[in-house]
């Protein structure tokens, strides 16, 4: 009887493994690391940027102060976003345009459907709503299909899109928008709302793809990134290969933002050479 019953447990252990495994929530090791944007947050994006945002009245410190559960990264792309950035408009926004897009494309991807719901602001609801039916029709004649990837544990085939993936080698976590195939080839697909495409969002896609490799054993051939414009609804594509050298600028990053979470809240002692 006490077997019979461990072996239920066991077996029962199993299935609970690879459904949550099925729905991409089986991973203790993605809470261990930070995150892939958190990490790329001390990239600078140049003095020209720094300008942009003092200009604007406005730091990415006075943004945190008012939303302290968003990274660096994230108040930089809120602060791209709102040309007309202050505090009152951060306070009073109703509606993260950007996570809004994402959210419906993300839903289409996984149901084939788009069901709006208003936001209560017409201009929001504009602009959502234009961009999701422009990225939908442009991606149903693109070619591209959502990929599958097979989990090394479990066996079980995992969808590609809104997938969390992390790096024990280098560490860190990420939840890349898509994976896709297209002309027979394994593309990191990242969607985008920002004002143009930066370097930071290029290495985002390597490092979302350094992670999948080294989780599945499998070779991602390419990268893309879709950037939707908010102010026109049109589509920008910018497409990349893997690159050794970036994984190198990647490594280089983490580096230093392991250096700046040590030394964070200590004193750095000076020397004074005479």
């Amino acid at each position: 009887m006490c077997i019979l019953f461990g072996i239920v447990r066991i077996n029962s252990y199993r299935w609970g493994v690879m459904m949550a495994r099925k729905l991409n929530v089986y991973q203790p090791q993605w809470m261990l690391y930070p995150r892939v944007t958190e990490i790329l947050g001390v990239v600078s994006k140049g003095k020209g940027f720094e300008y942009w945002l003092k200009s604007h009245g406005m730091t990415t410190k006075d943004v945190l102060l008012l939303k302290p559960e968003w990274t660096k990264e994230e108040s930089i792309k809120w602060l791209l976003d709102n040309d007309k950035a202050n505090a009152d408009d951060i306070s009073k926004e109703a509606c993260d345009i950007g996570s809004e897009i994402h959210k419906y494309i993300d839903t289409w991807h996984i149901t084939g459907i788009f069901k709006f719901i208003s936001t209560g602001s017409v201009e929001n609801d504009k602009i959502i709503q234009r961009s999701v039916e422009n990225y939908i029709k442009w991606f149903l004649g693109s070619g591209a299909k959502i990929a599958e990837v097979i989990d090394p544990l479990t066996g079980v085939s995992i969808k590609g899109s809104e997938l969390r993936v992390y790096s024990d080698k280098l560490g860190y976590r990420g939840t890349l928008d898509r994976l896709i195939t297209l002309d027979g080839k394994l593309i990191v697909d990242d969607l985008k709302n920002a004002k143009r495409i930066y370097p930071t969002h290029v290495l985002q896609t390597e490092m979302y793809r350094i992670a999948l490799e080294e989780m599945y054993g499998i070779q991602v051939e390419g990268l893309r990134i879709v950037r939707i414009d908010k102010s026109t609804g049109e589509i920008e594509i910018k497409k990349y290969k893997p690159s050794p050298d970036r994984a190198k600028v990647i490594k280089s990053v983490i580096t230093v933002y392991n250096w700046n979470k040590v030394t964070k809240d200590q004193a750095i002692d000076t020397e004074v050479i005479k």
